[in-house]
């Protein structure tokens, strides 16, 4: 059975959520996107049989859902494709991320932003492991009161997983094709740190911030003191201290800056509506690395 789906194998129909296919449709955009692969939401069902009793109605049976899904290992067959397809996407042992992209995930009325668990700087020896946890993420409380709040159906099971090479970034951040707060859209606002942008996602780190027009003058901008900065190791992610020149420094020079505010205006174009982008920066080379309306 196939678990496994690359880019070029991918059709519109396939349940594969809206980070994946979104990444899919950007093929054709002309923005370069990491290397990546799809685990269909399948390779779950298969490792955890019965999984039309995702909710179970009584007390027992579900205590006994819940604690199978504690215990859950990918099956056999399914970590047997998932060593092959690593063995393609990382031949020299690169770290990845893991991700989920379950079906109404980076959609136009709901996000799902930070409901469900992403991982990375993933050895390849971990991923297994770490899609398990992805798949377990989607039957969390967190998202069961999302879903709520939103009023969406209960629980549509485990999400498909995204499993993409880690950028080394000399710089990372958030870009939005319209101005998030206000919805003005002759605005572009572009959040920047240096490395990887961990710390920004989690809310844990300042980034420099800059509005653009849309013919690319910026007509705001606030520079912070930036004290450390995520970057990879060979076993994951580490947390460095800057020095004070590059702390005080912008995370973008103007080029650059130029170039991020060009591929959120692309990623508009393409999906026909203003998009927040997440993007990376590694030796001058730019890198999209997710799209979503905002």
């Amino acid at each position: 059975m196939n678990f496994i789906f690359w880019p070029e194998d991918l059709t519109p129909e396939l349940p594969l959520g809206g980070k994946i296919m979104g990444l899919w449709s950007l093929r054709n955009s002309g923005l370069e996107v990491p290397a990546w692969f799809a685990v269909s939401p399948a390779a779950f069902e298969h490792s955890l049989p019965g999984t039309e009793l995702l909710r179970p109605a009584t007390e027992n049976s579900q205590g006994d859902f819940l604690h199978r899904l504690e215990s859950l290992i990918p099956a056999p067959s399914v970590t047997a494709e998932l060593q092959q397809a690593l063995a393609r996407l990382c031949p020299d042992g690169e770290l990845v991320a893991v991700r989920s992209s379950a079906r109404e995930e980076d959609g136009a009325s709901a996000s799902f932003a930070g409901q469900f668990e992403s991982f990375l700087g993933v050895r390849p020896i971990d991923v297994p492991a770490t899609v398990a946890a992805v798949w377990r993420s989607g039957f969390s409380e967190r998202v069961s009161a999302y879903r709520m709040q939103q009023g969406l159906p209960p629980d549509q099971g485990a999400p498909a997983v995204l499993v993409q090479r880690m950028v080394r970034a000399d710089a990372s951040g958030v870009a939005f094709g319209a101005d998030p707060v206000t919805g003005t859209r002759n605005r572009r606002v572009i959040a920047a740190v240096p490395g990887l942008a961990q710390g920004l996602v989690g809310g844990e780190t300042d980034a420099d911030t800059w509005h653009m027009d849309r013919a690319g003058t910026v007509v705001a901008r606030h520079l912070t003191v930036k004290l450390d900065a995520w970057r990879l190791s060979p076993d994951g992610l580490r947390r460095e201290a800057l020095d004070p020149q590059t702390a005080a420094s912008p995370a973008l020079d103007d080029r650059q800056l130029a170039t991020v505010a060009a591929a959120a205006e692309s990623a508009g174009r393409h999906f026909g509506s203003p998009q927040d982008i997440e993007w990376a920066i590694e030796n001058d080379r730019f890198w999209l690395l997710q799209s979503r309306p905002i």
